[in-house]
């Protein structure tokens, strides 16, 4: 409901923008979008669903300040559930707070735009702060684990995976020096790595293109324009860089199209008033030419054909783009000899 709130805002922002409409549609095909719903149960969706309504108030919000105040709150509370959280969001919302400075701030005394940049810095130094706390508080020894293990064992009428309580008992050191590069050393990990990566492409690519695009239509003076390409960029990668410290590559890259969307919605609604389609001063903010539609169009399609698993009979899998197993197949039937067995 909440993306569904916010896509529907964006939209009616140009009802006529088939650029933008393309986009919505490449988060939609994406192989992100996938994943998002196969994350129920994940505790990701508190920020899924927090960072779009902050987004969507902060867009009109009449206080000044109030808008840093809420992105600590929600902040805190993010990495309370989980400090990963902060990684895949924080960088989000301070892109929500840095457009808010630029349009609210324009036109204001220098001391007050001063005041901006402070809070977002301090917001977003609070997040990272809560980040480790919580990661360096949550961590317990062997012998606390274990106990909170038989002690949910008791009351639990299902076998408890031992590798959710491991977890409880690794260091962030210790996830990035010992466990995350024993699991990259095995082939099979790292084609899944790449592979994630690879089909995830084309539709990042557009969403990233298409926002810098956009930045770049912003009547905006050359220091801000620069500060939001840094921070889109920033807010798009920063849920990949999680591969350090997990293996859930399709996950991370689900947040990565979340996060660029989110960075698109944001463009829009600070920076892009609602207008009519006969409104030129809207309509010159379109990015709607016939090589981005067939770059959106390509990415849709590849989008839709993509599947990170699909299993058939026999430990077949349906193989979709980047198509890898067709590839291996024709290399195969040239070293057999075009010989085809059925």
């Amino acid at each position: 409901i909440a993306l569904f709130l916010l896509i529907r805002r964006m939209l009616a922002s140009d009802r006529g923008d088939r650029g933008l409409q393309a986009a919505t549609l490449v988060l939609a095909a994406s192989p992100g979008a996938v994943f998002v719903i196969h994350e129920i149960g994940y505790l990701d969706y508190a920020g899924i669903i927090a960072v779009p309504c902050f987004i969507l108030w902060a867009s009109r919000a009449r206080r000044l300040f109030s808008i840093f105040y809420v992105a600590i709150s929600l902040s805190i509370i993010l990495a309370l559930i989980h400090e990963s959280m902060i990684v895949m969001f924080a960088p989000t919302m301070l892109f929500a707070m840095v457009c808010h400075n630029v349009t609210r701030g324009a036109g204001r005394p220098r001391r007050t735009r001063v005041l901006l940049a402070a809070h977002a810095i301090l917001a977003t130094t609070v997040a990272l702060a809560a980040s480790w706390v919580a990661g360096a508080w949550g961590t317990a020894n062997a012998e606390q684990i274990r106990a909170l293990q038989e002690s949910i064992a008791r009351h639990a009428n299902f076998p408890l995976r031992g590798d959710g309580f491991d977890a409880l008992q690794r260091s962030l050191r210790v996830n990035l020096l010992e466990v995350l590069p024993r699991h990259w050393s095995h082939a099979e990990n790292r084609n899944y790595l790449i592979t994630s990566l690879a089909v995830s492409l084309p539709g990042l690519a557009f969403l990233g293109s298409y926002g810098f695009r956009l930045l770049r239509r912003l009547d905006l003076d050359k220091r801000a324009r620069r500060l939001l390409t840094i921070i889109f960029l920033a807010a798009t990668v920063s849920p990949l860089l999680l591969n350090f410290i997990g293996w859930d590559s399709a996950r991370w890259n689900a947040i990565a199209f979340l996060a660029c969307f989110f960075c698109l919605a944001c463009i829009r609604l600070f920076f892009l008033a609602p207008h009519t389609a006969s409104d030129t001063d809207g309509q010159r903010h379109r990015i709607e030419d016939t090589p981005t539609l067939t770059f959106a169009a390509v990415s849709i399609v590849t989008g839709l054909c993509t599947s990170y698993q699909g299993f058939l009979f026999d430990g077949h899998v349906v193989q979709w783009f980047p198509f890898i197993g067709q590839f291996e197949s024709a290399i195969d039937l040239v070293k057999g000899g075009f010989k085809v067995i059925p």
